[in-house]
């Protein structure tokens, strides 16, 4: 009987930003847009992104990332009013990217660790639950200018399936569009 050999891979890297990406989010002036990786890093955002969400660039790299914002941040739960779906969301997304690398340590590591320290995380995931959202409207309530409606939409580069495009827009001529418009101005 042959003996079966398991190849254990190294944990897949995320690409690095492209160029051309990077400069994709800086021609989206009106548009908040980020790239985020595999395991939620934010790997690239334009100034309307920083202005909505809270400056990235004044993150480290470990704490720019969508989960750990999500279930280690307080201040998560006052920037999404709808704070229950924004977590079903990133445990749904942390789920199927375990499901297509059940052996990257980044993404165990990073599961662990929100498990340890964030009981509402232990709890969506112990109970298998998750929602995928690639589309669709979200609130955020800013600290500013108050509450927007906002739809996103994900988008995954052809050639790069580690990385996501999220954009955000307002619909036109809303009040959530006008408000969008100031926090440019701040912006720019």
């Amino acid at each position: 009987m042959a003996t079966i050999h398991l190849v254990w891979r190294n944990p897949v890297q995320p690409s690095p930003l492209r160029p051309g990406m990077k400069q994709l989010l800086d021609a989206l002036i009106d548009v908040p847009a980020y790239v985020m990786g595999r395991e939620m890093d934010i790997l690239g955002w334009n100034t309307l992104a920083a202005c909505l969400y809270g400056d990235f660039g004044d993150m480290t790299p470990r704490q720019r990332n969508w989960a750990r914002i999500t279930f280690l941040d307080p201040r998560a739960h006052d920037l999404f009013p709808d704070w229950d779906r924004k977590a079903l969301e990133v445990v749904h997304h942390l789920r199927t990217q375990v499901a297509c690398a059940p052996h990257d340590s980044g993404l165990i590591t990073l599961i662990d660790e929100l498990a340890a320290e964030s009981r509402d995380f232990h709890l969506i995931w112990s109970r298998g639950t998750g929602r995928e959202m690639i589309r669709g409207p979200k609130r955020i309530h800013h600290p500013l200018v108050g509450d927007l409606t906002l739809w996103f939409e994900v988008l995954a580069p052809v050639g790069d399936p580690h990385q996501f495009l999220i954009t955000c827009h307002a619909e036109p001529a809303s009040p959530s569009a006008e408000l969008l418009r100031v926090l440019a101005s701040w912006g720019g």
